[in-house]
């Protein structure tokens, strides 16, 4: 299973997907290390993880949470033929594929809130939100309408504004603060606002730093690869596994010197080296 999560990863990174293994059997830190990067494992991992008030089948044992955090289903396997499924939790009996299911949770990632409401005046904007359909031009109504002779109207829209503004500034500022240690999913952010906010100063901003993230990696093709083994890299620093580190980050400073995640595993490895 565990190759087998290593390239489900490896394949939805950039649409959001994290994954957090736990090892709860005792298991030591070099064989951890041994056995997630035989695997190819870039994914996060924790030594010693607890399981208490989980329900628990056997091991390995997968849970499935949604972008709001609440529990999806807490049995993910690979079925036979080699597939990843889970089952839901109001119907754990039946066995359902994960990727489709994925894909439709990516989905609510891109969806912006509007506010409380109701609205009653603003029914068609409110669809064209729910739709993520030129929400630029969504933000540029709602501030005209924010000054509008109709109290309710105005209401509604400072209201709408407020939520879907601030909630797109929020995305735009969680990009920008991530984008030196994961420009994948900040790449994603950027990009996703970029086309949904074109025309507004929260699409411009966010389409010029996607398009700054993209020639960087023009410049720096491996960049990508040596960034994954970065982040694993780094597992096993936090993990207590330094020496696992240290082979790790020499292998990107060899392989990948001219990428920004050689540098900052160069850095890494003077700071083991000096402890």
């Amino acid at each position: 299973m565990f190759p087998s999560l290593a390239g489900l990863y490896k394949k939805y990174e950039k649409d959001g997907l994290h994954i957090i293994g736990f090892e709860c059997q005792g298991s030591s830190a070099t064989a951890i290390g041994d056995y997630a990067k035989a695997a190819g494992a870039t994914f996060q991992l924790a030594i010693k993880g607890g399981l208490r008030g989980a329900k628990i089948s056997g091991i390995p044992q997968g849970f499935l949470f949604g972008p709001d955090g609440q529990l999806v289903s807490n049995d993910v396997f690979l079925s036979t033929n080699g597939q990843f499924a889970f089952s839901p939790l109001n119907d754990p009996s039946h066995g359902t594929l994960l990727e489709p299911k994925l894909k439709a949770l990516f989905q609510e990632i891109t969806s912006m809130p509007i506010g409380p409401g109701p609205y009653t005046k603003l029914a068609q904007l409110v669809a064209q939100v729910k739709a993520n359909k030129d929400l630029g031009t969504v933000l540029s109504t709602l501030r005209a309408k924010q000054d509008s002779a109709d109290a309710d109207e105005a209401k509604e829209a400072k209201m709408m504004f407020a939520a879907l503004n601030g909630a797109a500034q929020k995305e735009l500022d969680q990009a920008l603060k991530i984008k030196a240690y994961n420009s994948a999913n900040a790449l994603r952010i950027l990009d996703k606002l970029a086309a949904q906010f074109a025309g507004d100063a929260i699409g411009e901003k966010a389409k010029a730093e996607a398009d700054a993230i993209k020639q960087k990696q023009a410049a720096q093709p491996n960049e990508p690869q040596a960034h994954r083994m970065l982040q694993q890299a780094k597992n096993y620093q936090a993990n207590g596994m330094p020496d696992q580190a240290k082979n790790l980050f020499t292998e990107i400073v060899a392989k990948y010197g001219e990428t920004d995640s050689a540098k900052e595993a160069k850095a890494k490895l003077e700071e083991l080296n000096n402890k």
